[in-house]
């Protein structure tokens, strides 16, 4: 799916973020975008769907890397993300390697 210079800085902001997002801000600013290049409301959708689960991953991620310095491991992600959790796994085996959690607590 192409998608236009615009709409990639857009979702390259809300990566950046350091905060929560607000996920209807930023799909908010995706279909004003969309509506500047005339894009068919499927098309619109689609953009807009794929900018939703590419923030939901990075909040997933995030999250992964906050548990993993508490020593948790959040079993939630597993069985009720559409990627299995993969990118809540990713964020807490990347903040394994430096911080080397010995004993988890499971929730």
């Amino acid at each position: 799916m192409k998608i236009t210079k615009e709409i990639r800085s857009i979702i390259d902001y809300g990566m950046m973020l350091e905060h929560q997002y607000d996920i209807e801000q930023v799909l908010s600013m995706v279909k004003d975008e969309c509506d500047v290049h005339h894009f068919t409301e499927r098309r619109t959708q689609q953009i807009t769907e794929s900018v939703r689960r590419r923030i939901t991953e990075l909040q997933d991620f995030r999250a992964g890397i906050r548990d993993c310095k508490n020593g948790i491991y959040d079993k939630w992600y597993r069985y009720n993300r559409k990627d299995d959790g993969v990118a809540y796994d990713r964020g807490w085996m990347r903040q394994n390697k430096t911080t080397m959690v010995e004993y988890v607590e499971f929730i």
